[in-house]
């Protein structure tokens, strides 16, 4: 029992520091992403490089608007912010769909945009209606970032032409949807749940 509680402990790290990880994270991937460009003479397609830098960028934008939660304005830190981390996982959730498939289909496109625009309205719109529940926020952005992953992964797992490079991202992000789930329950369940809050399934979420 003691040796579960060490395990677990372990993941009770501070919350708003793993964001701060993100953040810095990210921007070291935008710069090894150009750094790459920059040093290898034979690459051709540049743009896929200048949008896999700004996807970085745009990641730590907003991952630094949420870090600066409470010492900024609420529109910034929590609409703009979650608004630009749902593009980037949009966007990020289309490149799955081309390591799934090698082409996104019709469906799949259609799917991730639909989940975009009620993503953002489903968001923002207890904002505007002045409902500031910070465990309501938390619950809400779960749902979503599932709801947008959850297809892209399933084609990976239960992908046709399966290989290990697409069975360890498919993993991965497999992972990330079942850590959601609690983080959903544990907001749902305790008022006093907030993006900065310390505990086992925060750090579980932001670690994956």
């Amino acid at each position: 029992m003691q040796e579960a509680g060490i395990f677990t402990s372990l993941f009770e790290l501070h919350t708003k520091t793993l964001v701060g990880v993100l953040f810095w994270g990210n921007i070291g991937a935008a710069v090894l992403v150009y750094a790459f460009q920059t040093f290898n003479l034979r690459t051709t397609d540049k743009s896929c490089i200048h949008r896999l830098a700004f996807l970085n960028i745009s990641y730590a934008a907003g991952y630094m608007l949420l870090f600066l939660r409470s010492d900024i304005p609420d529109i910034f830190s929590v609409n703009i912010g979650n608004s630009i981390l749902y593009a980037c996982f949009y966007y990020e959730a289309s490149l799955l769909l081309l390591v799934a498939t090698n082409e996104s289909s019709r469906f799949s496109r259609l799917y991730l945009k639909i989940v975009l625009i009620l993503t953002v309205i489903s968001f923002n719109l207890p904002e505007l209606a002045n409902k500031h529940d910070e465990a309501l926020r938390v619950a809400i952005a779960s749902v979503n970032i599932f709801a947008i992953f959850l297809v892209p992964t399933l084609k990976l797992v239960f992908s046709g032409n399966m290989n290990r490079f697409k069975c360890s991202i498919g993993a991965i992000y497999m992972f990330l949807l079942l850590s959601l789930l609690p983080r959903i329950w544990f907001s749902l369940t305790d008022a006093n749940v907030g993006l900065h809050t310390n505990s086992f399934y925060q750090t579980l979420f932001s670690v994956s």
